[in-house]
C-alpha cells in the first residue's frame, strides 16, 4: 500500500470569491480549445452559474445548503472562457472543533490520500447562529476528486489541533463527484441555460384563479426545532407550494430560508406537508396552483400566513 500526497499547485478561486482564475502552474493538462457549446445538454443534479466580471463558468452538485447537515463535501468545476479548467473541493463542516484544519485524510477501497490544508486553501469559520460553519475550499483537486469519482466508498477526517472530523462519503456525495469528473472530461461543457417560464403556470390570486383555503383540522403546527429552544432566536421561511386540485401539497420549495441552522425550513416543511386545502379553482373547476406560504417562528411558537 503506497500513501498518495497530494499538493495544490496554483490557485483556483472558490466561486464565492472575488480572484480571477489564474494562468495555469503544473497539474493535469488542459487542452485550451475546450469550449461551453449552447446544444450540450446540462447533466441531471447539476447547477451552472456564470461570473461575468471574471468570465468564469462555474459548475457545482446542486444542493439544499439551508438544510441540517453535520459535514458536506462536493467538488466545483471552474472553467475559465479561454478553455482552462480546474477542479476545487468544497468542505463544510458544523460545530467544528478549534483552530484550522492542516491536512485531510482519504480512506478508499484504493491507497489512501493525505491533502495538506495550506495558507493559500480558503477556511471560514462563520457563526451562523444555532450552529458554527466552517467552510474549507481546497484548490486544484482534479486528481482526487476524480479518484473519488472512481471507487465505491470512502472516508475523510480533517486533522489538526484539535479532535479529528471524520465523515463517511454517501452515494449521493460520490455520484456528485462523477457527475464533476465526467464533466472534467468532456470536450464541451454545457452552457447555463437560459430561464425558461413554466408554460401557463397558475398562480393563486392571480388571472381568474382563486385561493387555495386551508382546512383547518390538517393544520399540523410546526414544531419549535430543538436547536433553537433556549436562544431566543426568530425564523421566516418562504416557501412556494404546489396546492394540487385535489387539496394535497405537490412540489414544495423553500424560496427564502431563515437561516441561523436551527432547523427552521425542515420543520416548516415537515409540517406543510401534511396540511390539506380547498383546492384553488379557475372557472370553476379544481386546478394546481402555485402558492407562496410563510412561517414565521417566535421564541415557543409560530404563526403563518396566508392559508
Amino acid at each position: 500500500m503506497r500513501l498518495c500526497v497530494v499538493g495544490a499547485a496554483g490557485l483556483l478561486a472558490a466561486p464565492m470569491a472575488g480572484d480571477v482564475l489564474p494562468d495555469p502552474a503544473p497539474s493535469p493538462p488542459v487542452a485550451t480549445d475546450h469550449a461551453a457549446g449552447p446544444g450540450v445538454p446540462v447533466p441531471d443534479g447539476i447547477e451552472i452559474t456564470y461570473d461575468e466580471l471574471q468570465k468564469i463558468t462555474w459548475y457545482k452538485p446542486r444542493l439544499e445548503l439551508w438544510g441540517s447537515f453535520d459535514f458536506r463535501i462536493f467538488p466545483v468545476l471552474g472553467s475559465a472562457d479561454g478553455g482552462l479548467r480546474k477542479i476545487g473541493i468544497d468542505i463544510i463542516v458544523k460545530n467544528p472543533p478549534k483552530g484550522r484544519p492542516t491536512s485531510m485524510q482519504v480512506k478508499t477501497e484504493a491507497d489512501p490520500w493525505l491533502i495538506p490544508i495550506t495558507e493559500s486553501d480558503k477556511v471560514v469559520t462563520t457563526d451562523l447562529g444555532c450552529r458554527v460553519a466552517q467552510s474549507i475550499f481546497l484548490q486544484n483537486q482534479a486528481s482526487l476528486a476524480q479518484m473519488l469519482a472512481r471507487v465505491k466508498q470512502a472516508e475523510v477526517a480533517l486533522m489538526g489541533d484539535g479532535r479529528p472530523v471524520r465523515y463517511k462519503l454517501t452515494e449521493d456525495d460520490l455520484e456528485n463527484f462523477r457527475r464533476i469528473a465526467a464533466l472534467w472530461e468532456a470536450e464541451i461543457l454545457p452552457q447555463r441555460p437560459e430561464q425558461q417560464p413554466i408554460p401557463e403556470p397558475n398562480y393563486a390570486g392571480m388571472n381568474d384563479v382563486t385561493l387555495p383555503r386551508i382546512i383547518a383540522r390538517s393544520k399540523v403546527t410546526p414544531r419549535f426545532p430543538q436547536r433553537a429552544e433556549g436562544r431566543k432566536v426568530l425564523g421566516r421561511v418562504v416557501l412556494q407550494a404546489v396546492v394540487r386540485k385535489d387539496g394535497t401539497i405537490g412540489e414544495l420549495e423553500v424560496l427564502k430560508p431563515a437561516g441561523g441552522d436551527c432547523g427552521f425550513e425542515e420543520a416548516a416543511i415537515e409540517a406543510i406537508r401534511k396540511w390539506r386545502y380547498k383546492p384553488a379553482t379557475k372557472g370553476g373547476e379544481p386546478v394546481d396552483v402555485y402558492f407562496t406560504i410563510v412561517v414565521d417562528f417566535t421564541y415557543g411558537s409560530y404563526k403563518m400566513a396566508p392559508g
